[in-house]
């Protein structure tokens, strides 16, 4: 349950991480809130089916919260580093795909579109000036 506690200090840090990259204001950020800790509670429900058969006690709670006060004590300086680290990896890496994508299939296409247009237009052209 230690653990547990650990782990839904990461599941925080992650879910500050995000909301602070996407800045969500209203409505949204309260149902980010709600679906976080209805996760995070179902997810200390199966950890603790799976411990102890779902017995609730006192000390598994302060274990729980002996977990959480651990890992924002030492461990979410680094985490959030990492976190923020890796958003940003993912972020180049999108833009990368969307540049590779657009470079070798979206501009020829465009391209091939385009003379194919132009082409079109000629014939059409030199099909109505002849008829006049």
């Amino acid at each position: 349950m230690f653990a547990s506690g650990a782990l839904l200090g990461v599941f925080l840090d992650v879910y500050r991480v995000l909301t602070k990259r996407f800045s969500l204001r209203g409505w949204p950020i309260s149902m980010i809130d709600l679906l976080f800790w209805v996760s995070s509670a179902c997810f200390v429900f199966a950890v603790l089916l799976w411990s102890n058969w779902g017995e609730m006690r006192f000390y598994i709670m302060l274990a729980i919260i002996a977990g959480i006060l651990f890992y924002l004590r030492l461990l979410t300086r680094p985490v959030t580093k990492i976190l923020m680290k890796l958003l940003q990896v993912i972020e180049w890496l999108i833009q990368t795909i969307i540049r590779v994508v657009s470079i070798i299939i979206f501009r020829p296409v465009v391209t091939i579109v385009l003379f194919i247009w132009k082409i079109v237009l000629r014939i059409l052209f030199f099909i109505w000036k002849k008829s006049i």
